[in-house]
């Protein structure tokens, strides 16, 4: 008795299962012709005119949530079927993807992880903010490899999740898009044009030769005192002065603190003082100067000699010192090295303390010291090449070189951004003779972005054809800034500084030619990116190399840094895959801590040998050996703290051993600071 009514118990059950089953069916059917899937007919006109190429491939790609750094929107556009996206346990979540322009859409393909999508919808979007129309939805997701084909036009698209298949969160290998056409230029906006040009914003100090000198030294030192220890801030300044002559001035400069003239040349605005930086918040040491910088001006030290006690990440631009430097601290405390470029210093340079330093096409007075590695490329007056005692190495001439762009004013006091011209076999200032040569841009075709602009925003300015000036200030981008015409200038002011939210790479410069990329500091989030910053294809996407690309590439000037432990690391860090060579970079390292800056406490034994064990450079990828054989720096190692897995994308790859082979001649040794020449 009790098993026949067990069983008519379970038959109960299925009765009601199936009745539910087939109600929910009916639903399904109702809201599937809501949102017009498309008929069987239709699917197969789509697919027979669908293309087999994958546009979303390593294209930018967001998330609403990542389950950890490690399981990035990224993974699921980087053509590998061992990595993947992984979501927040909860609904709703979505990944997109940024396909670069206006593309018909013909068939999307899904690759699941086991946790799997029940309920989700296919969308697409002119501008990846809002507008969101639907291609496909379904409640019955099976998981597996889904083949989707649909019918749509869009730049964006949107796999937007509703119900989840398990208690874990949405979990996708692979994005796999196919188009029908070959994408296109986006069509222009139905809205207002964006103009160019505009205000500069109230982190912009401007002087002028009418203001006293009293009430310019009290607003310098007014963005001094707040900027001095500031190091993990978001303010940022730049204090430009306008052509003329100005007396009894000492400019000291703290953290993302950026002074300039705006003349054409350096001659154009004459500073009777000083434009200091020293370590007094330190007592004297100064290894952690970074992120300032001083360009375009003439200054007549009073004592002489001006102080510039940097580590790094500070370039001296465009300067022309009439009398000697000082490179570290009064009582010559710890420094770390520094960048100068372009500039005349009449006197001899002291370097004192410096452990490193680099100086490229300038004229010296005489140069006296160093500690552990000097480099003069194109440098007048350069000493003789004596390495390693003293430590200099000189190169007569720069092989090839572009001075970073410059914000100026013309005869009328109109702003314009001057763009100086590609030198090659270098040396010496480039307004020796007179004005640089170069192009000069009025200020009407930059699109000037103040923090709080979208990257939306910004992109439609870049889709426009504008070039983009960015003003002092922190910028989060949930959204990568798209660079995809030749010859654009990015130039930022006072250490701009884009934080990439979301996992995404903040910028991303297609393969084209002519762009420059200057004065921007790029900073991880709390969701690990790929990359901050891409400039060109992978190689195995760029198809046989084109002597075009021989032509130089025009990046001056990035820098890229991590704030504190509440930022991740990106995973590639900054990304240039294409092959050419590049001068001018000023490149942040990836730390634990503050490496070779600070008395660093290690564990005994094993750990300690573990942590110094050196990695071979021989076998890193074609771009980074070839940077290395460009410019080889005698007795430099690559830490284990600074390899990467080879499992990351751009990585090296790392065997075991204890010393390095030398390359063309130059030794590699203990080099904990990242590679690539300034």
């Amino acid at each position: 008795m009790q098993r026949s009514v067990s069983r008519a118990s379970r038959t109960g059950r299925r009765r009601s299962a199936l009745a539910a089953a087939v109600s929910g069916l009916a639903v399904f059917v109702t809201y599937a012709l809501a949102v017009n899937i498309p008929s069987a007919t239709a699917t197969a006109t789509a697919s027979a005119g669908c293309g087999t190429t994958n546009v979303a491939l390593n294209r930018p790609a967001t998330a609403s949530s990542v389950e950890n750094s490690r399981l990035s929107a990224a993974n699921a556009v980087d053509g590998s079927a061992t990595t993947r996206w992984s979501s927040a346990f909860s609904d709703p979540q979505w990944l997109q993807v940024d396909l670069g322009a206006s593309t018909e859409v013909c068939e999307v393909v899904l690759t699941w992880q086991t946790s799997y999508a029940k309920a989700f919808q296919l969308q697409v979007s002119p501008d990846g903010v809002g507008n969101w129309s639907s291609l496909y939805a379904t409640a019955t997701g099976s998981g597996g490899t889904q083949t989707i084909p649909v019918s749509g036009t869009g730049r964006f698209l949107r796999v937007y999740g509703t119900s989840r298949a398990t208690g874990y969160g949405y979990s996708l290998f692979e994005l796999v898009v196919h188009s029908g056409s070959t994408p296109t230029t986006p069509p222009p906006t139905t809205g207002p044009p964006i103009p160019g040009g505009g205000d500069l914003g109230s982190n912009v100090i401007v002087f002028d030769p009418s203001m006293s000198s009293s009430s310019i030294q009290s607003k310098l030192d007014q963005v001094f005192a707040t900027q001095e220890t500031n190091q993990f801030g978001t303010q940022r300044y730049a204090l430009l002065f306008k052509p003329g002559s100005y007396t009894g001035l000492n400019a000291q400069l703290g953290f993302y603190t950026s002074i300039a003239g705006l003349g054409q040349n350096p001659a154009d605005v004459q500073i009777n003082g000083d434009v200091t930086v020293d370590a007094g918040w330190m007592a004297g040491n100064a290894t952690q100067n970074f992120w300032r910088s001083a360009e375009n001006m003439s200054i007549t030290p009073v004592s002489g000699r001006d102080r510039w006690a940097v580590a790094q990440a500070a370039p001296f631009r465009r300067m022309d010192v009439h009398g000697g430097m000082t490179l570290a601290s009064p009582n010559c405390g710890w420094a770390s090295g520094g960048y100068i470029a372009d500039s005349r210093i009449s006197g001899t340079v002291s370097p004192c303390s410096q452990q490193q330093w680099y100086t490229r096409d300038s004229q010296v007075g005489g140069w006296n010291g160093g500690v552990w590695n000097v480099v003069f490329s194109g440098v007048a007056g350069a000493p003789a090449n004596t390495f390693p005692k003293p430590p200099y190495t000189v190169v007569p001439k720069t092989p090839v070189s572009r001075e970073k762009p410059y914000l100026y004013t013309d005869s009328s006091g109109a702003y314009r951004v001057f763009v100086p011209s590609l030198r090659t076999n270098s040396s010496g200032v480039t307004w020796a003779a007179g004005n640089t040569a170069g192009t000069s841009l009025p200020l009407t075709q930059f699109y000037v972005a103040h923090p709080g602009d979208s990257a939306a925003t910004i992109n439609s300015a870049l889709a426009q054809g504008l070039n983009l000036l960015f003003t002092p200030g922190v910028y989060r981008v949930g959204q990568t800034i798209n660079v995809t015409r030749p010859d654009t200038v990015v130039l930022g002011l006072g250490f701009a500084t884009l934080i990439a939210d979301n996992g995404v790479t903040a910028m991303n410069v297609a393969d084209v030619n002519g762009v420059r990329v200057a004065g921007l500091l790029f900073d991880a989030g709390t969701a690990r990116s790929p990359s901050l910053l891409q400039v060109g294809q992978k190689r195995r996407e760029r198809g046989p190399r084109r002597q075009s690309d021989l032509a130089p590439g025009r990046v001056p000037a990035r820098r890229r840094r991590r704030s504190g432990r509440r930022h991740q690391r990106p995973g590639g860090k900054q990304q240039q895959h294409d092959h050419r060579p590049h001068l001018g970079l000023a490149c942040r390292p990836r730390r634990r801590g503050r490496v070779d800056h600070e008395p660093v406490r290690h564990r005994p034994g094993r750990q300690r040998r573990r942590r110094h064990r050196a990695r071979p450079l021989r076998r890193a990828l074609p771009e980074v050996q070839r940077g290395l054989e460009r410019q080889p720096r005698p007795n430099h190692l690559l830490p284990e703290r600074t390899a990467l897995r080879p499992s990351e994308r751009g990585s090296l790859v790392a065997r075991r051993h204890h010393r390095l082979r030398r390359l063309q001649g130059g030794q590699l040794g203990d080099q904990p600071r990242g590679l690539g020449a300034r």
